[in-house]
C-alpha cells in the first residue's frame, strides 16, 4: 500500500466515519450508511487477509 492510502486509513477515515449519519439516504446506489459500512469492513478484511474466500473463477488456461 502506497504512504499516502496508509496514512489517509490511518489518520482520516474513523474521522470521516464518525460523521456519518444513520437517517442520511443514500447519495448513489442502494445502500444504507450501516450496509455501507458493513461491507466496507468486509471489503478490508478480505484485502487484509483475515477472511479468506474461495476462488470461484476458473484458472487462466
Amino acid at each position: 500500500m502506497n504512504f499516502e492510502k496508509e496514512n489517509f486509513i490511518r489518520t482520516k477515515l474513523v474521522s470521516l466515519l464518525q460523521k456519518l449519519k444513520n437517517d442520511e439516504p443514500a447519495r448513489w446506489g442502494k445502500m444504507n450508511v450501516q450496509q455501507m459500512i458493513e461491507h466496507f469492513s468486509d471489503v478490508m478484511m478480505v484485502a487484509s487477509g483475515k477472511i479468506k474466500l474461495p476462488i470461484v473463477t476458473p484458472a487462466d488456461k
